[in-house]
C-alpha cells in the first residue's frame, strides 16, 4: 500500500494517535493559516503560517512560504520564510532556505542550502514569550 522508501527519518512523528498526522500531497496547495492539531507533512505547497505545538516535516518536493513555529521540524524541500522551532529543526541536504531560523538543537546535512541568519536558543522559556514575526514574502 505505501512505498518502502521511505525519507529519512520522516516518518517518525511524535504525535499520538489522538491528534493523527496531516498530509498535504503533491500537487496540493494550500493558502491561508494553519493551527496544528497533530504532526504535519508537506509534499505539496503552503503559503501562510503554520503554528502548533507538533513536529512539521517538509517532503522533497514541497514547499513552504511563510512563517513556521512549531515543536520539531525536518526540511527536505523548500522554504521561504521564517523557522522558529522550539525543540529541534533537521535540515536535510536536498533542503532549500531562504529566511531566518530560531530553534534549539540544530542538524545540518552536507549539500543542504540556508540563505538567512540562524540564531540557537538555550534559555528555558525563551518560546513561550517568542513573538512570530510577519512571514517575508520572497519570490
Amino acid at each position: 500500500m505505501f512505498d518502502s522508501k521511505k525519507e529519512k527519518n520522516s516518518s517518525r512523528f511524535e504525535n499520538n494517535q489522538k491528534n493523527g498526522i496531516n498530509i498535504i500531497s503533491v500537487n496540493t496547495k494550500v493558502e491561508g493559516n494553519i493551527n496544528l492539531v497533530g504532526d504535519l507533512r508537506i509534499d505539496g505547497e503552503v503559503e501562510g503560517d503554520i503554528t502548533g505545538d507538533f513536529k512539521v516535516v517538509i517532503g522533497d518536493k514541497g514547499v513552504f512560504k511563510g512563517t513556521l513555529s512549531c515543536k520539531n521540524a525536518e526540511v527536505n524541500g523548500q522554504v521561504v520564510g521564517n523557522l522558529i522551532i522550539e525543540n529541534k529543526l533537521t535540515i536535510h541536504e536536498k533542503a532549500e532556505i531562504k529566511g531566518d531560523i530560531k530553534m534549539k538543537i540544530l542538524v545540518v546535512e552536507p549539500n543542504a542550502v540556508l540563505d538567512g541568519s540562524c540564531t540557537m536558543i538555550k534559555e528555558p522559556g525563551f518560546f513561550d514569550n517568542q513573538e512570530v514575526p510577519k512571514s517575508k514574502k520572497q519570490k
